[in-house]
């Protein structure tokens, strides 16, 4: 299968005729019917039928066309010139538990793309179950967990911490506290990001530890959704500190937990006996150094300093 087969059969798909398509790409229709019949052979199926209104694909016809616009729509951008200079660059993907930009601010993209120009940064926030499977199976070198992993297989570098936090309606009696507990949220809604996310788990699973069924009720991964369903007291919102405050609405409160042990940290993890690319050794030292110099910039809560 190539390239001008595709574009043929495509050709003969829209126009329902194989004279049609042979003006159109000014070849001649044996040309074209040769061409079809080789894809046909090759794949060993029926493409077209031929009826009084003309060549009517077949199913196998049509189950093939989206595949076909796909495959010729990546020649395409293969064939531009732009792409290539695009990909001079060295390609760096990072998997990354949600929110770690956000915490981390535009600035470190930008003083990263100023120190390695010729990185090309692919930064993708993910579950860590997603991140972790790819680490394990070589896809990646290095992924920013925030859940639990198997130290035995994985090494792991602290890079921050943040706490768990509620966002409350002004309008709920549970604003006027100056911490919530556990029980606080008997018989509360709740809205939470899903449960894919680690701290979904942090919330449900200390409920239920302590005897408190959660009143869920709804799961999101948008905290601007949290946000307001939050301020329209129809829920309570579990979030973390920096997200929470960042989408801060007029009429809410950020409360923290009574435990303030109770922390969400987000650490660095590789495989071990694993030879680290240039390219992931240098976003890995950027990373470490640039965390330290900018640390007491980046948000933190100053109640827990008081």
């Amino acid at each position: 299968m190539n390239q001008r087969q595709l574009l043929y059969f495509l050709e003969v798909y829209h126009l329902k005729s194989i004279k049609k398509a042979a003006t159109k790409l000014i070849i001649s229709p044996q040309g074209i019917s040769k061409t079809i019949l080789a894809l046909e052979q090759e794949l060993d199926i029926s493409l077209f039928t031929r009826t009084k209104n003309g060549l009517e694909p077949t199913k196998q016809a049509m189950a093939l066309k989206p595949h076909a616009e796909k495959i010729l729509e990546e020649f395409s951008t293969l064939q531009e010139k732009s792409f290539f200079t695009h990909t001079k660059k060295d390609f760096l993907k990072i998997l990354s538990t949600p929110g770690v930009l956000e915490y981390l601010t535009a600035n470190f993209i930008k003083d990263f793309q100023t120190a390695h120009p010729k990185i090309l940064l692919n930064f993708t926030e993910t579950t860590d179950k997603a991140a972790i499977a790819e680490l394990n199976n070589g896809e990646i070198d290095m992924a920013i967990l925030s859940g639990t992993v198997d130290t035995t297989i994985f090494s792991c570098q602290y890079l921050f911490k943040n706490y768990h936090c509620f966002i409350v309606s002004t309008k709920n009696p549970l604003a006027k506290k100056e911490k919530l507990s556990l029980q606080d949220l008997k018989n509360q809604a709740l809205i939470l990001k899903g449960r894919e996310q680690p701290f979904y788990n942090t919330y449900q699973n200390q409920l239920i530890k302590n005897g408190i069924q959660p009143n869920i009720i709804l799961e999101t991964t948008v905290n601007s959704i949290i946000a307001d369903i939050a301020e329209q007291n129809l829920a309570i919102g579990g979030s973390l500190d920096y997200i929470a405050f960042k989408n801060k609405r007029p009429h809410t409160v950020i409360l923290p937990m009574d435990d303030i042990d109770n922390v969400h940290t987000v650490y660095l993890a590789e495989k071990y006996n694993t030879t680290l690319s240039p390219q992931s050794l240098i976003f890995k030292n950027f990373l470490l150094t640039w965390l330290e110099k900018h640390r007491s910039k980046l948000f933190h809560w100053n109640i827990f300093t008081q």
